[in-house]
């Protein structure tokens, strides 16, 4: 598998494991030192950190965001990928459905045969 193929799958298991609210096969996806970076709210780091706020994140919401790739950029072990993610999200306490429309950093770093998410910052697009 060439490492634009591997590095987009782990962008579809991203997607996949978002869509299933699947806390433990997303945070599977980063490395163990990983950030991530939302809007409005501290950085979020390393494994436990993740696991904590995807667990409280899927207590509130349902995701349902698919991920087009705009640009893979990999040299080496390290490679960064640009994303428009589009789809809805679904307050769990009210059912209330709306659109949303994100544009999206990862980076991701070789760790032995696999890629992992090292880094991952989002934001919602203008007008959301």
């Amino acid at each position: 598998m060439t490492n634009h193929a591997a590095i987009t799958k782990v962008i579809d298991a991203y997607g996949d494991r978002l869509r299933a609210s699947d806390v433990p096969g997303v945070v599977d996806l980063y490395t163990d030192t990983a950030a991530v970076m939302q809007p409005d709210l501290p950085t979020t780091t390393g494994k436990q950190q993740l696991t904590a706020a995807y667990e409280g994140a899927f207590t509130h919401l349902a995701l349902d965001v698919t991920f087009q790739i705009e640009e893979v950029i990999a040299d080496g072990g390290i490679a960064a990928v640009r994303t428009t993610g589009t789809g809805t999200i679904t307050n769990r306490a009210t059912r209330e459905t709306t659109p949303a429309t994100f544009r999206e950093l990862f980076v991701l770093q070789r760790t032995g045969p696999d890629w992992k998410i090292a880094q991952y910052m989002f934001q919602p697009m203008p007008g959301q």
